[in-house]
């Protein structure tokens, strides 16, 4: 599958907006969001996601690459 390159808040405001995961709390830099059916943690540190931990966060979050692409 082609790369999918992106930072955390605009991965965050895309779960936000678009798949309804409310931001419940944070410690430090990571982020704990939910839908009440899927729950994961986003690390807002500077950069783009690394490809292992995008997979794992779209993995715990029921979604998949493409249905992040749709909204980049």
């Amino acid at each position: 599958m082609p790369r999918l390159v992106i930072k955390p808040a605009k991965l965050l405001a895309i779960l936000v907006k678009y798949y309804n995961f409310k931001p419940i709390r944070q410690k430090g830099s990571h982020v704990f969001v939910t839908n009440f059916e899927h729950s994961t943690t986003i690390p807002m540190h500077g950069g783009n996601l690394d490809q292992g931990t995008l997979g794992a966060i779209l993995k715990q979050a029921g979604l998949t690459k493409d249905d992040i692409k749709k909204y980049i």
